[in-house]
């Protein structure tokens, strides 16, 4: 409610577009939310051509100090005035081309700033009332001249026809990438398939390698365990061969003492067998061996008395009877030579006499 000495003081605001002072709209209130300020601003690029652009600005009023929302009285002419400064400026820096092609980056930029990395914009805020633009809108970009338009409208036909084909040919190349990514990546599988089998494979022959160096291992713990007890049957037959030599040795030994024993013995009875001998004088050996004879010659008496006779029939002497069986013998020797008997006595058989 106004007090009695108070009234409202209207703001002049610039209507129609582009913005000017030729047709101001009074009026008392302000839209501090979802305001909308529309306007036309003619630019120039650096090549000279002339390229008016509709745009509209979406505006709010930001701050706890609201008595300053109104300390301008037109905030529209000083938004597009401002807003078209900047984008005069920035637009003399780009050929109609590219501005034409990037006419909506370029203004956004302008007026709201560049993008940080998070995507934010830092929007365009006003000092003198806390007018801040949060968005912009590019509602038309018309070049001025109709033969720079027909003229960058065939460009950009034939640029867009160059960027389909490009399109076109980046998507074949996209395909075939990816055919060919798909190629690598089925070979890639075969070779992984083709390794794991490999590896299977060295597993197994690594497996098998293990077992047979596993009975090789056995094979010769066995074999060295057989040559162990080898060499302990070979230590036992030498220490039983050992104790064979020793109890042979022993043996011998005791048999060279009993031939010892034996070879004294005997020598000890050869030398009382010589003495024995020596204690014989030559008449004892004569007489004994007289005795010896005449025992002999009894004897032979005896046992041959009945052949003496059958060799005096026959003529035959009995000395030489006795000395054919005595021959070789010294009782041979001692007899006397036979007489020869004649065959002249008639057959009698009677000895002759024997001279003296």
């Amino acid at each position: 409610m106004l007090e009695y000495d108070e009234e409202l003081q209207p703001l002049v605001l610039s209507a129609g577009r582009p913005k000017g002072s030729a047709r101001p709209k009074k009026t008392v209130y302000l839209q501090v939310h979802n305001n909308r300020v529309s306007d036309i601003v003619s630019i120039e690029t650096n090549d000279f051509t002339q390229v008016e652009i509709t745009l509209s600005y979406r505006v709010r009023f930001v701050g706890e100090d609201k008595e300053k929302w109104f300390a301008v009285a037109n905030y529209t002419k000083l938004l597009s005035d401002h807003m078209r400064s900047k984008i005069r400026r920035e637009a003399m820096t780009h050929n109609v081309e590219e501005f034409y092609r990037n006419a909506v980056d370029i203004i956004r930029n302008v007026v709201l700033g560049a993008q940080d990395d998070a995507g934010e914009r830092p929007m365009t805020t006003f000092e003198e009332n806390n007018m801040q633009i949060y968005d912009v809108e590019i509602l038309q970009v018309n070049l001025v001249d109709p033969q720079i338009a027909a003229l960058l409208g065939e460009a950009q036909k034939e640029s867009i026809t160059q960027v389909v084909q490009l399109a076109r040919a980046r998507r074949n190349l996209e395909t075939i990438k990816q055919t060919e990514q798909y190629r690598r990546e089925e070979k890639d599988a075969q070779d992984q398939t083709r390794q794991h089998d490999v590896a299977l494979c060295k597993a197994g022959i690594k497996d098998d390698l293990a077992v047979e160096l596993d009975r090789c291992n056995a094979s010769q713990t066995k074999r060295t365990a057989e040559v162990k007890v080898e060499e302990e049957n070979h230590k036992l037959n030498d220490i039983r061969l050992a104790i064979q030599k020793a109890t042979h040795g022993q043996a011998i030994e005791l048999k060279r003492a009993e031939a010892q024993l034996t070879y004294e013995h005997l020598m000890a009875e050869a030398r009382a067998m010589k003495e024995k001998m020596t204690a014989v004088t030559p008449q004892l050996v004569a007489a004994l061996q007289g005795f010896s004879d005449k025992i002999t010659l009894q004897a032979l008496a005896t046992s041959l008395s009945p052949f003496g006779m059958i060799d005096m029939m026959r003529g035959k002497s009995m000395i030489g009877s006795f000395k054919r069986l005595l021959a070789g013998s010294t009782l041979a020797d001692a007899l006397p030579e036979a007489p020869v008997v004649s065959s002249d006595d008639g057959g009698n058989g009677r000895h002759p006499q024997p001279r003296r």
